[in-house]
């Protein structure tokens, strides 16, 4: 099957895997929940706590040891043990990303998938940084904000 990652899918993708690189638990938690079907009651402390774990064992490793795939794997796995609904797109992802290490391992076991991936998240990132985004997103936030303003005195009685 051959598809394509919405913008937002894509956003929160990148922002998880930021967040995870740099170690922060509750950020990698937040693009998580930004990515799943939330049940009505989900305890983020304790999801956040877990994945904090998860990520602080990543980060622990030699970068040539971690598996994006298995990672997306436990994620979602520590996802679904809180009610969340995993969205399609981290499972075909999780695959996709094992498929895709286990071919390379057998091509060239010195080269580290993450080594050549690396390159196409700081460009994915750098996009998010550019002056016609920010000025984009700033207007996104200007509208949601300016409608929520117009919207919530009406709701509160």
């Amino acid at each position: 099957m051959i598809g394509e990652v919405d913008e937002y899918t894509r956003e929160a993708l990148v922002n998880l895997v930021d967040a995870t690189v740099a170690g922060d638990g509750r950020g990698t938690t937040r693009a998580y929940l930004d990515l799943g079907l939330l049940p009505r009651e989900v305890d983020r402390q304790s999801l956040q706590t877990e994945v904090t774990a998860l990520v602080m064992d990543i980060r622990s490793r030699p970068l040539a040891e971690v598996s994006v795939g298995e990672a997306l794997q436990s994620l979602a796995s520590l996802g679904g043990q809180h009610q969340i609904k995993n969205p399609g797109v981290i499972m075909r992802l999780s695959k996709v990303f094992i498929t895709l290490e286990g071919v390379l391992a057998k091509l060239d076991p010195e080269l580290s998938f993450i080594e050549l991936f690396g390159e196409a998240f700081r460009e994915a990132i750098d996009r998010r940084m550019q002056p016609e985004r920010l000025q984009r997103d700033f207007m996104l936030a200007l509208q949601a904000f300016d409608k929520l303003a117009r919207e919530a005195p009406d709701d509160v009685h």
